[in-house]
């Protein structure tokens, strides 16, 4: 019985041990993490517009954005530009802190005001414009969806860059 003790002492010392490194691999890989993630949150206007320039100057680096990664039951073509849009969110999601979301809880008004606006006043005011201009059925029917869409990851970049609340889109 007291070998067997000795055993498992042992085994538990052992156990440890290999915690231990995963916990430090587990830390290192979190620091790596933050500075990543620290590193993008500061640097991008920097990377967007260095990536627009380069892509203005040389499309033909960009190529690989339209390559098909698979296609679904439905033939929906995914392409690496769903990868680089969720890369773009996640990142932009990665700067939100628990503040932000307290700020949100306390400015309801405020997400009232934006959710009207896009649901309301966005579709009637497209359609509006559609009967004034009097466009084609064709293209009225894509202004008033494009009216209803809300605007997404481009409203949020152009918001961040400029340094908006993103929290609040």
């Amino acid at each position: 019985m007291g070998r067997t003790m000795m055993m498992s002492q042992a085994t538990a010392v052992g156990v440890e041990k290999i915690g231990e490194q995963y916990d430090e691999g587990g830390i290192n890989n979190m620091k790596a993490l933050q500075k990543a993630s620290k590193f993008l949150s500061d640097y991008t206007s920097i990377v967007v517009i260095a990536i627009a320039v380069v892509t203005f100057f040389v499309p033909s680096m960009m190529g690989w954005v339209n390559q098909a990664l698979f296609t679904d039951m439905v033939a929906n073509k995914f392409t690496s530009q769903s990868v680089i849009i969720g890369i773009i969110m996640f990142s932009m999601g990665l700067t939100l802190t628990t503040e932000d979301f307290k700020i949100l809880a306390q400015r309801p008004f405020d997400i009232c005001v934006g959710a009207i606006a896009q649901y309301l006043i966005m579709p009637f005011l497209a359609f509006a414009l559609t009967k004034t201009l009097h466009l084609p059925d064709g293209i009225a029917l894509g202004l008033i969806l494009v009216g209803c869409c809300p605007g997404g990851v481009s409203s949020n970049i152009m918001s961040y860059l400029c340094g908006g609340a993103t929290d609040f889109k």
